[in-house]
């Protein structure tokens, strides 16, 4: 019977260490089939991502508990139970489409979720699309993930809506009609956002008066911040990950910069007193905070913190909402083929997940609301809520 716990620190490191060698995890007691295999992808180990490997474990086995304790999905008059294959892509995009072709070809899996950066997601959705096999992003916001694509969805807003949000935001409520852009050049993700800003709060009659790129691991960024504080820029636009974003945020201080900074659904992942200290005042987009007034996020919560002890971020959010459409969705069609659960999704109207109410019209991308969030005193407090 599948019953997750949480993990002590020594069993996290024995998981890890299975899945960094290409080990797959079912998250289940050996038993006979049939049931329902789904394919988790989540960078567990490697790079700076792995981080956050826990708490994808963790988000979606609280998903699947929530099935299986009630004695799993009803197919054809017979409740199946969940399984879950985790595969660690490591946040490398080929180690992501390996382990994509061996959830598909060697534990027929009936959809795959997770592969939260997009540019891991998008070779996997270009996988799924062409094995015709449901994939559900949980994290990764790039545009070119769902484009054109009947099979791969997401949770999160894409890059040009956050986009669109952030610019009116920005044009509206803070009242900038000009910007500055400091963004990593080699992150399909930064890029996306950076170029979306600029299109889109020009478009509302701003101007980006400085577009300043860097490469991580440069250690002078002189010459950027200078032009960005000569600029006459009335805010500085930080779209890169959180784990870069405070550090760039006490250098702008140190060069002089004293205009207000705003950033992307990255920020999320701050989490220190002192990195958000250096984010002071600033704000950020996301469609995930821990105080959503819902009775689908507090029953989350209270779920997680029962569980694990400690509080859910967005990326254990995003993998519980993930999951919970394709239950959703199976539930409903009585099925578990591929084109039956893909034509579930796309006929998703009023889905209440944790990270808010979604629908899917004529794309794989939710309309969903944003959050305004501002840096307060070390907090992450709501200011604002914004909808399609």
């Amino acid at each position: 019977m599948f019953k997750p716990t949480f993990f002590s620190s020594l069993l996290w490191s024995a998981l890890v260490v299975s899945l960094s060698t290409g080990v797959f995890f079912a998250c289940s007691s050996p038993s006979p089939p049939p049931e329902i295999r789904i394919g988790v992808i989540a960078p567990l180990t490697g790079d700076s991502d792995a981080r956050w490997g826990k708490s994808y474990v963790n988000g979606a086995m609280l998903a699947a508990a929530r099935i299986n304790e009630d004695g799993g999905l009803e197919i054809d008059g017979r409740k199946l139970k969940v399984t879950l294959t985790f595969a660690d892509s490591q946040g490398n995009p080929q180690l992501a489409l390996n382990v994509a072709r061996k959830l598909i070809a060697r534990y027929e899996v009936a959809a795959i979720v997770g592969a939260p950066r997009s540019q891991v997601a998008i070779p996997v959705a270009a996988l799924a699309e062409s094995r015709q096999i449901p994939f559900v992003t949980s994290m990764a916001t790039h545009p070119r993930v769902t484009a054109g694509r009947r099979f791969t969805f997401r949770t999160i807003f894409s890059d040009t809506f956050q986009a669109e949000v952030l610019a009116r935001f920005a044009y509206q409520d803070l009242g900038a009609r000009q910007a500055a852009v400091l963004y990593e050049v080699t992150s399909d993700d930064n890029t996306s956002l950076a170029g979306l800003f600029k299109t889109e709060f020009e478009a509302k009659g701003g101007r980006v008066v400085a577009f300043e790129s860097y490469i991580t691991g440069e250690s002078d960024w002189t010459r950027q911040f200078e032009t960005i504080r000569d600029s006459g820029a009335e805010l500085l636009f930080l779209p890169n990950f959180g784990n870069e974003v405070p550090r760039q945020a006490r250098l702008a201080r140190q060069a002089g910069i004293r205009m207000p900074f705003l950033g992307g659904d990255d920020w999320w992942g701050i989490e220190t007193g002192k990195d958000r200290a250096a984010l002071e005042g600033g704000f950020f987009s996301t469609d995930y905070a821990l105080d959503l007034d819902s009775p689908q996020n507090k029953k989350f919560v209270a779920s997680y913190r029962e569980r694990y002890k400690e509080d859910p971020n967005d990326n254990a959010a995003h993998i519980y909402d993930a999951l919970g459409l394709i239950f959703k969705v199976i539930a409903e069609q009585g099925r578990v083929d591929s084109e039956s659960i893909r034509d579930g999704l796309a006929g998703v109207r009023n889905y209440s997940g944790v990270t808010g109410t979604m629908r899917f019209q004529g794309s794989g991308d939710p309309v969903k609301s944003a959050q305004i969030i501002q840096v307060t005193g070390g907090r992450f407090i709501v200011v604002k809520t914004m909808a399609p």
